[in-house]
């Protein structure tokens, strides 16, 4: 015959249960309540990580026009990311520089990306970086690319604009035969750690 439990242990063993089973709920309810309070709302549900991406599409929304000096054109997407004016100069200048030394006239490779930077001796917290490279299958030349950055300088420093552009901008390389524009190759002015190739359903905040 199995030993009976008094009525006061079994009262007390159904208390202590009781006590323990709404102390785990309890801990679980505040350790949810952390967890939303420390996850940004991006990454607390699909539906919001959704309304961020869709966010982040209208980052890239003021388009410009840049007609350059030997005829083609360059399309540009900014964003709203600043950047100083002086770190823009200073590595475009450097891009035009390493540029000038390359064979114009010589294509360049079909996957082939050019990427410069600022000098990190002189200059080790300028992030800005000039990234180029020719879209498959059109024929885009280190002339094209060279074309590209003084357009870019240019256009950095117009004075009515200046203050609207010190900031991410990505653009395509554009020749106009018989009036319609080609796309020939693309590129951005912006941070090290941004995507690239650029597009608005990226997300421009994220390191690719």
């Amino acid at each position: 015959m199995l030993p009976q439990l008094s009525p006061f242990l079994l009262l007390l063993s159904q208390h202590i249960h009781r006590t323990t089973f709404a102390a785990t709920i309890q801990s679980a309810y505040i350790t949810a309540n952390q967890v939303n309070s420390i996850i940004p709302p991006a990454h607390n549900s699909f539906t919001s990580l959704n309304q961020t991406n869709q966010t982040n599409q209208t980052n890239l929304t003021k388009k410009s026009y840049k007609f350059l000096e030997n005829g083609n054109l360059l399309e540009l997407d900014t964003s709203s990311l600043y950047l100083p004016q002086s770190d823009i100069d200073s590595v475009l200048k450097r891009t035009e520089k390493t540029l000038g030394k390359k064979p114009g006239s010589t294509p360049l490779g079909e996957r082939e990306r050019f990427e410069i930077g600022a000098d990190r001796t002189a200059e080790p917290y300028n992030e800005v970086v000039f990234v180029i490279e020719p879209i498959y299958e059109q024929t885009f030349t280190w002339s094209d690319a060279y074309a590209a950055v003084e357009g870019l300088i240019e256009w950095f420093k117009d004075g009515e604009q200046q203050l609207d552009r010190n900031v991410t901008t990505y653009f395509l390389y554009q020749d106009i035969p018989r009036g319609v524009p080609r796309s020939l190759g693309y590129g951005a002015v912006k941070r090290t750690w941004q995507p690239f190739p650029p597009g608005v359903e990226v997300n421009v905040t994220e390191s690719r």
